[in-house]
């Protein structure tokens, strides 16, 4: 059955509820999102989902689904916080209860990540919550009725924007409540018609790792690239981040900021790069920033500094052939490079290391899974007018990933390493690296090739029988959060 929902109201919220029937009984598995389920936003939009069995959220869901196809008319519900019944007035109880806690002199903060914030009694709460004291941060990507900024109104209010490749299309809050954090995600931004004329669906987060992740997601905007990130004036204008003061002449390279090259635990600590294995490869050190704001970075390579204006991370997916030859796996360019042939590579986000990023920069634009046996090392990409240094890493091929975001746009196939060198690679760093790969082939490489292949399989094997246990019913249906305790 098909039901379009409420008369006067657009259904908005992202729901999923499943009950299915196991030895103990009937359960439900309820997800929550950030965004729709659609093959095309999912490749441009960036969403969250919370895939849950808790009960009291499973029967709130269940309230609402009822609620919608008109067999109720639920206005209390015990978790989740659902428009336009009471998630308005929640999250004006929410800011206040910051400011109460900021009134007795505990520390207080708020921060929230929407698409839109001008919903008018929200901006009331918010202005009252900085005069008491609350820091806020608030990351926008479109209309943002709050001006930071004003003298004796909004001192503590901070407003980013952040323009990157995909549309940042999550919704996150996070309230510091006295030390008992508190994260919610879902559906609604902070605008009139989301809070009054639409269903929506906000859900608590109590799980400890997906809150770290959710912090995590916060904090890269926060504290990410200043290239990328916007920050409003109180003159309501954006103006681009600027980083840190430059130190004085003489000072420069001194306290370095920690920039890790490994999934290892090593890091370069300082521009010698005494205490990671792969100092011997490259040296990463801040620099201050440009006149406008942009950020520089000196990357030494094979003794000589290279001033960049990014650092990214790729990889040279690699596997073995029945026969034993070593194969590569490259990729066209973009739309506009489909005669040039290239490798995996993209920024950092969130907190990765360099192996976890070029292992997604594969995943995301070559379709292959993998895991990293070696970091092969610093490469200059100057064929754009900000030069960008690459951390290129061997990525052990595993398979083909199950969706592979980038397959409209490009093309990709397994060669030879002199098929590769045949292939037009686009840029010197790219045929530097297919290089570098065969001498490490030709050497270590295939020992080491096939030990991570080797630990693969047998993670494949273990998985494989968990999996078979589960359907069998010997093992237990796994999710984010418990249903008792809310600590899973």
């Amino acid at each position: 059955n098909v039901s379009y929902g409420l008369v006067g109201l657009k259904t908005h919220s992202k729901t999923m509820l499943v009950v299915r029937e196991e030895d103990v009984g009937f359960r439900c598995y309820v997800n929550i999102a950030t965004g729709n389920f659609n093959p095309g936003t999912a490749k441009l939009y960036t969403d969250l989902s919370l895939f849950t069995c808790r009960e009291d959220i499973s029967a709130d869901v269940l309230d609402l689904f009822n609620a919608l196809t008109g067999y109720s008319r639920q206005r209390k519900y015990r978790r989740l916080l659902v428009a336009p019944v009471n998630m308005l007035d929640t999250f004006c109880q929410l800011i206040d209860g910051e400011a109460e806690h900021a009134r007795r002199g505990v520390m207080s903060r708020i921060v929230v990540q929407v698409n839109g914030l001008s919903d008018k009694k929200i901006a009331e709460h918010l202005y009252a919550a900085s005069q008491a004291g609350v820091q806020i941060d608030l990351i926008i990507r479109g209309i943002c009725c709050v001006v930071p900024g004003l003298k004796g109104k909004s001192e503590n209010i901070r407003v980013f924007s952040w323009v990157g490749n995909v549309l940042q299309h999550r919704r996150i809050f996070y309230f510091s409540n006295a030390g008992k954090n508190l994260y919610y995600i879902g559906s609604a931004d902070w605008r009139a018609r989301n809070l009054n004329d639409r269903v929506e669906v906000i859900v608590p987060v109590d799980d400890k790792k997906a809150q770290l992740k959710l912090r995590k997601n916060l904090m890269f905007f926060l504290e990410g690239s200043p290239t990328e990130t916007w920050e409003m004036g109180a003159d309501g204008k954006y103006y681009l981040r600027k980083m840190a003061p430059a130190k004085p002449a003489g000072q420069e390279g001194t306290e370095a900021p920690v920039v890790p090259l490994t999934g290892q635990g090593a890091a370069v600590k300082t521009a010698s790069g005494v205490d990671s294995q792969f100092a011997i490869h490259s040296a990463v050190a801040a620099l201050p920033p440009t006149e406008s704001g942009s950020a520089r970075w000196s990357v030494t390579i094979d003794g000589k500094a290279h001033v960049v204006g990014s650092l990214n991370a790729g990889c040279v997916p690699v596997r073995e052939r029945p026969d034993g030859t070593t194969e590569v796996l490259m990729i066209t360019g973009d739309t506009q490079g489909q005669d040039k042939w290239v490798f995996a590579e993209g920024g950092l986000v969130e907190d990765e290391t360099y192996f976890e990023a070029a292992e997604r920069q594969g995943v995301r634009m070559a379709g292959v899974k993998g895991s990293s046996p070696h970091f092969l090392g610093w490469f200059i990409d100057s064929k754009h007018h900000v030069h960008k240094a690459i951390a290129v890493v061997v990525l052990a091929a595993k398979g083909d990933a199950e969706d592979w975001a980038e397959a409209y746009l490009r093309k990709r196939e397994w060669l030879t390493f002199a098929g590769a060198l045949n292939k037009s690679p686009e840029g010197p760093w790219v045929t530097k690296a297919l290089q570098m790969v065969e001498t490490w082939a030709a050497s270590a490489g295939k020992d080491e090739l096939h030990a991570v292949q080797e630990k693969l399989a047998s993670m494949e094997l273990k998985a494989s029988a968990t999996l078979e246990r589960t359907n069998s019913g010997d093992g237990k249906v796994a999710s984010l959060e418990r249903t008792k305790s809310g600590d899973g």
